[in-house]
């Protein structure tokens, strides 16, 4: 999140650039990096949180309300090193709960904290997240006001709020796909989990500060059999008078500074190849996996696509019309820089299979959001007043659009729901009625009656460990195929 300064940037970027400089006392490390406008940083040296950042003379972080890792660490050893014109603070904490080591880094003129973590298990309390608590930031970008939380009381934990607007406002997030517009790298997303599309909190107004979370491993929504461990991203929070393109900010420089467990451009190599079988309104994103890292890279308008700085060894390819699975490969990368070559294909019977369509409701993407209250949810509980209604009667078939038919159905609010369609002709063969969820919720799955016929009860599906419409998620992807004769 960066202050709003813009009538200020040009005359003071102008000012010459000052001196780097650290100084040491009994309670915290502050590094002024001599940048114009100003920007100096002070970090406890008890617990390694982030006490002060002062911003061209502003405040934004105090020591009332501190930044942390996870939830906070109960003691850590603080120390620092200079290297050229870059200074590393390191925060390191090693017990029987939690081993880590969390670098800050500030590199001379820039108004910028760089960071990356070191871990090899779970916080003990909290999850593994850098959050930053910022003073003197109304504003929330891109998210606006649908993110603040100042309220009036909480709908759903403290996730969702009832807003003093009488309207709810969600902490939750954008897709790690779409975040790398303001990360360097895809490189920063490499030991996360949960892939392109997983979803987590950003940040949220609540009236005094502003709160914006970096999570690297979480249990919201998680799709990942596992998380991934030791260092994570880089990753940086950047002040300056307005959003930062992505190619001007270099994090070449963290090979050179001895980071544990950071891998530098030697141990990797790049992925090329072709996407087909995708229809054409949507994008074809091709991710990679394995149990030490994650990758994605979306490909160009005839398909080809490029994936680099991806690290040596073997990875399980997926093919996604958008969030839709259309194949998985198996892959393997070279390092050292070195480029494999793999084509993949669409091979999902939904895809391909030639069949006669009756009636289609949605599209095969992953995504819920041509349904009715599907471009609301994410931000949005339920019960919102601004939702339709949820239970808006028989959809009829060549009459209503896709927009009518509710995006989610609960057992006790609006199910059954009804649908209505004629055919021209009686079926000679037995026809399959293929329904695909984006999301179910204790052991929620589709029962089907066909005029007095009744499908049966489908097996109950895997449970996902988390809240799911009503935070704003929908990934939990099934598809069931029910036979009428």
């Amino acid at each position: 999140m960066m202050p709003w300064v813009l009538l200020i940037w040009v005359f003071l970027w102008a000012t010459a650039v000052g001196a780097l400089n650290v100084t040491e006392s009994d309670d915290a490390v502050t590094v002024d990096t001599g940048s114009r406008p100003s920007f100096v940083v002070s970090i406890a040296k008890t617990d390694g949180t982030v006490t002060s950042i002062v911003y061209d003379g502003a405040q934004y972080v105090t020591a009332e309300q501190k930044s942390n890792i996870a939830s906070g660490l109960n003691t850590a050893t603080v120390s620092y090193k200079t290297i050229g014109d870059v200074v590393v603070v390191s925060v390191v904490a090693d017990d029987d709960d939690f081993e880590l080591a969390n670098y800050f880094i500030f590199r001379h003129g820039d108004s910028i904290i760089y960071q990356g973590t070191y871990t090899v298990s779970e916080p003990s309390i909290g999850e593994l997240r850098f959050l930053y608590r910022l003073y003197n930031l109304t504003g929330s970008w891109p998210e606006g006001t649908v993110s603040d939380t100042l309220s009036s009381g909480t709908v759903m934990e403290k996730d969702v709020w009832l807003g003093t607007d009488g309207l709810t406002h969600s902490k939750a997030g954008l897709r790690l796909h779409d975040t790398c517009m303001i990360i360097p790298l895809v490189q920063s997303r490499e030991k996360g989990s949960g892939g392109p599309f997983h979803r987590d909190i950003d940040l949220n107004y609540g009236g005094t500060y502003n709160a914006l979370s970096y999570y690297m491993n979480s249990g919201h929504v998680q799709m990942d059999p596992f998380y991934r461990y030791r260092f994570h991203d880089p990753y940086l929070l950047h002040f300056g008078s307005s959003v930062p393109k992505v190619d001007s900010l270099n994090v070449s420089f963290y090979a050179n500074l001895g980071l544990k467990g950071y891998l530098n451009s030697t141990g990797r190599g790049v992925l090329t190849g072709r996407a087909t079988g995708v229809e054409e309104e949507f994008s074809a994103v091709i991710g990679l996996n394995n149990t030490d890292h994650q990758f994605w890279a979306t490909a160009g308008d005839n398909g080809t696509f490029t994936a680099k700085h991806i690290p040596a060894g073997t990875y399980t390819m997926t093919l996604y019309q958008e969030e839709f699975v259309a194949a998985t490969a198996t892959v393997s990368i070279p390092s050292a820089g070195a480029t494999a070559t793999k084509d993949i294909q669409a091979t999902s019977t939904v895809l391909t299979q030639d069949r006669k369509t009756i009636f289609q409701l949605g599209y095969y993407d992953g995504q819920p959001f041509e349904f009715l209250n599907g471009d609301k949810f994410l931000r949005m509980h339920p019960s919102d007043t601004r939702m339709s209604d949820w239970n808006p009667g028989t959809f009829v078939v060549g009459k209503n659009e896709v927009g009518d038919f509710p995006m989610c159905l609960w057992k006790e609010i609006n199910s059954p729901a009804a649908i209505q369609f004629s055919l021209d002709k009686v079926l000679n063969s037995t026809a399959t009625i293929r329904v695909a969820t984006t999301i179910y919720y204790a052991g929620g799955r589709p029962e089907i009656t066909v005029n007095d016929y009744d499908c049966g009860t489908p097996d109950s599906p895997n449970s996902i460990d988390t809240r799911s419409v009503t935070h704003g998620a929908y990934r939990g992807y099934l598809r069931w195929g029910l036979p009428v004769p």
